[in-house]
């Protein structure tokens, strides 16, 4: 015979407490002791009990899902950005939706004011800065929003000195005789914005050769095919090919209210371990 499952009712009678405080445990309210907290866990798993995501949603009014917008899936950079934010949403219970930024006309999608990405309870940026593209400066949504790979005071920022390592690379390679080389990373999306990784890189990259006279020639950079084929094109000025920056639809400012916090990391490759570019 099929056991029955676990319901609220039964975690609140072995804990002995109301449905009120199980609740309040499974949606982590700060007016619980922590003797009763750990009383309810503890019958949650001595019962086998697993909360009902989809009642927790509509009773709580949340998504318990936190969107991640990204430029890339499949780079050793980004998996291991993905694994560590998926870790730490897992043991909150929060789900993780990813929007990749394939193509500027994936990052059309992403400037609309109702896509979902921005319908979620938080919203991660993965070293584009969208709001270059928005009027106000200000995303779309009032919910918490944090840039991982890029700065903006508006918001919480945890960022790499780019310009830095972009530095540290060209001193290095000036040491040694002989051309130097560098290879562009970039994709299609990066020709949207003012700012990108690759930019801050190669300008710290051609200071310090210069500085060690010897200045990169454009000539030894490399543009490799774009995805999906044929031969790169210049890139145009920052918006081409976008509508302009969108006003927004929603009333009152997005993010923190506050100016965001920053944290300053030091400077690592993507991959590779050459130029800016690698």
């Amino acid at each position: 015979m099929k056991r029955k499952k676990p319901t609220i009712h039964d975690v609140a009678a072995k804990a002995g407490v109301g449905l009120g405080t199980v609740s309040r445990v499974l949606n982590d309210h700060p007016a619980v002791r922590h003797e009763t907290r750990a009383r309810v866990l503890r019958a949650m798993e001595e019962l086998g009990y697993a909360p009902n995501p989809h009642a927790r949603r509509i009773a709580g009014g949340r998504s318990y899902t936190v969107s991640v917008l990204l430029p890339f899936v499949a780079t050793e950079f980004y998996r291991r950005l993905v694994e560590g934010i998926e870790g730490v949403l897992l043991e909150q219970r929060y789900d993780l939706a990813l929007f990749p930024i394939l193509s500027l006309a994936r990052l059309k999608r992403y400037l609309e004011n109702t896509t979902l990405a921005y319908l979620t309870d938080g919203l991660i940026l993965a070293s584009y800065d969208l709001t270059e593209r928005f009027e106000e400066g200000r995303l779309p949504t009032e919910r918490p929003v944090v840039l991982v790979d890029a700065q903006n005071p508006r918001y919480d920022s945890v960022y790499l000195d780019n310009r830095l390592g972009g530095r540290l690379a060209g001193a290095y390679l000036a040491r040694f005789p002989g051309p130097i080389f560098a290879i562009a990373v970039e994709e299609e999306p990066d020709r949207a914005f003012r700012r990108t990784v690759f930019a801050e890189r190669m300008a710290g990259f051609q200071e310090a050769l210069k500085e060690a006279g010897r200045p990169f020639s454009p000539d030894r950079l490399y543009h490799p095919p774009l995805p999906g084929g044929g031969a790169p094109r210049p890139p145009p000025l920052p918006g081409e090919g976008l509508p302009a920056p969108q006003r927004l639809r929603r009333g009152g400012p997005g993010g923190p209210r506050g100016p965001g916090r920053s944290g300053k990391a030091r400077p690592h490759p993507r991959e590779g371990r050459a130029g800016p570019g690698v």
